[in-house]
């Protein structure tokens, strides 16, 4: 039988994954607008992501308790609050992103 093992940093777990999603997609580790097209495939179950892979970015995130984001000041990812990026996802949405 084998052992379920959960990561010691959550945060850094959702990083990690959102990066190597962009790097798959589009060998960049983040592409502009990352975060709202994952948001948006984990979701809607997109069959660009495996059931696994859904459920993991599902368990993670809200084991952390937020999602990555680009900060443009920073010019960095920045973890946030879930409320918070719940509330820029929303006013988001007449944003078009390239491949969603």
């Amino acid at each position: 039988m084998n052992e379920l093992t959960i990561a010691e940093d959550p945060k850094q777990m959702v990083w990690e994954m959102m990066t190597s999603f962009s790097e798959g997609m589009w060998s960049a580790r983040w592409c502009s607008g990352l975060e709202f097209l994952l948001w948006k495939k984990v979701r809607e179950c997109s069959d660009d992501l495996t059931c696994r892979e859904i459920a993991d970015f599902n368990f993670y995130s809200g084991l952390a308790g937020g999602w990555w984001m680009w900060d443009k000041d920073k010019k960095s990812e920045v973890f946030v609050p879930l409320a918070e990026w719940l509330e820029i996802y929303r006013q988001s949405s007449c944003i078009v992103i390239p491949g969603s």
